[in-house]
């Protein structure tokens, strides 16, 4: 018995929080669901998840990428294999693509650990509701 439940404890830890992107220094986990089960749908490919709070979000193939100074933005997108779609008027921020929102969640999540990033996270989809 012991011995079972430490192989679905180690399943958990091995497989469990396989999908998650960077908001700030705090790790939001994402849980996959279904596109027909989302309450909403985006035009183009995306992933469908449902964050901790309940909240569900859609991510495409893009990448918001904020940088100390723009120097390595070239080398970076050779590295994640990403394109530039448009550079944004305010400070050294960016909007990359990649070809699928696999590959733009993990470059994300890549690009987050590299030392002059300031801001780097999937270019996240929600509904909004009028009140």
């Amino acid at each position: 018995m012991k011995s079972g439940l430490l192989l679905i404890f180690g399943a958990v830890l091995v497989f469990g929080g396989e999908y998650y992107y960077m908001n700030g220094d705090k790790r939001v986990e994402l849980e996959p669901i279904s596109p027909l089960a989302a309450k909403y749908s985006v035009s183009g490919s995306a992933l469908y998840f449902k964050k901790g709070d309940g909240k569900e979000i859609a991510v495409p193939n893009r990448v918001i990428l904020k940088l100390d100074s723009p120097e390595n933005l070239d080398s970076y997108l050779r590295k994640y294999n990403l394109k530039l779609v448009k550079k944004f008027d305010f400070g050294n921020m960016y909007l990359l693509e990649a070809q699928t929102p696999e590959l733009a969640l993990e470059a994300a999540n890549a690009l987050y650990e590299e030392k002059d990033v300031v801001l780097a996270q999937p270019d996240i989809i929600r509904s909004w509701r009028l009140r």
